[in-house]
């Protein structure tokens, strides 16, 4: 079977590793992918380009993304009649509310792949839940833990819905004695870089090849964001026995339990989490088996079998 896989590619992010477990796990599949980087107007390229191309030769369509991704992959279904499979991996989600034409996009995907039951619960005021398929994302990191030293940790994208700016200006007034390091880039660093100026323990160092070697170091780790489909990152930490607070929205609370392998909050709290943050200290050791069962849950391993199960399931 000829699966095309149409996604964004940055090295790091979420959905590229989402595509990567894919690609490696699934051997019995020959895949090719059509992507674009983030800079401006290449989705314009990516709709452009990709209509040149013949895609005849594929069985299955799954693009990862609303749009321009699962344009396009409607697209290619008219055209060429093929399966078309889209996966919601969560700030897509937010774009159903404001533009009416995804939804059509949505409506017409054969099978409909959410990241969290959070996002399948917000599908159902636009289509039948029936075709929606939680297929939660996977790690199989087993991390080498380090001397922890005072060191919190944000690793994701620099854009407003991850919330970073109102976790730096916090940290910023809150004079810790802690290192916060802020691992990723976007359109939002400018701003992060500029309201962190004068605050020498605040380092925002952009996207590093092996953020892992930071992590494994620190103490804490932070997701401040207002919506979240899934969250990898938490898992992430949890793999090097870091602590992870997450602001409780999406499908965050799929990954932590509160209390159990970690700590939620809203977000009028993190003035609370961060002055009291070195209080925390015992939960982190104490959480040790608890970030062990929770990354047997989400192992690659039964990624892999929900998603080669519904490929073959489309191909009959």
């Amino acid at each position: 079977m000829k699966i095309l896989q149409i996604c964004i590619w940055r090295k790091g992010s979420g959905i590229t590793k989402h595509v990567e477990t894919i690609i490696k796990g699934l051997k019995r599949y020959k895949f090719e992918i059509l992507t674009y980087k983030t800079r401006r107007f290449r989705w314009l390229f990516l709709i452009i380009f990709g209509l040149m191309k013949n895609v005849s030769k594929f069985d299955l369509i799954h693009a990862h993304y609303i749009f321009p991704q699962g344009f396009l992959g409607f697209i290619y279904k008219i055209l060429y009649n093929k399966k078309f499979i889209l996966t919601i991996h969560g700030s897509d989600y937010i774009l159903l509310n404001r533009y009416n034409f995804l939804k059509f996009i949505l409506k017409n995907a054969d099978v409909v792949l959410t990241v969290s039951n959070a996002l399948k619960d917000g599908l159902r005021k636009f289509i039948i839940p029936d075709k929606v398929r939680v297929v939660y994302n996977c790690i199989d990191v087993m991390g080498k833990e380090d001397k922890k030293e005072n060191i919190i940790t944000y690793i994701g994208s620099l854009v407003k819905i991850k919330n970073v700016g109102y976790l730096v200006e916090n940290f910023k007034r809150e004079r810790l004695d802690y290192e916060l390091y802020i691992i990723g880039d976007g359109p939002e660093r400018k701003f992060l870089e500029r309201i962190a100026k004068g605050c020498n323990n605040i380092h925002i160092i952009g996207f590093v090849k092996n953020p892992y070697e930071i992590l494994s170091k620190s103490k804490f780790f932070i997701l401040p964001s207002r919506f979240e489909g899934f969250g990898i990152v938490l898992l992430e930490a949890m793999a090097f026995n870091v602590l992870p607070f997450a602001n409780e929205v999406g499908g965050i609370p799929e990954i932590v339990r509160h209390n159990y392998n970690g700590i939620l909050f809203r977000e009028d709290e993190i003035n609370y989490i961060l002055r009291n943050i070195h209080k925390y200290e015992f939960l982190r050791v104490k959480f040790v088996k608890n970030f062990r069962k929770t990354l047997k849950k989400f192992s690659c391993k039964k990624f892999l079998k929900r998603i080669m199960r519904i490929y073959h399931a489309l191909s009959m």
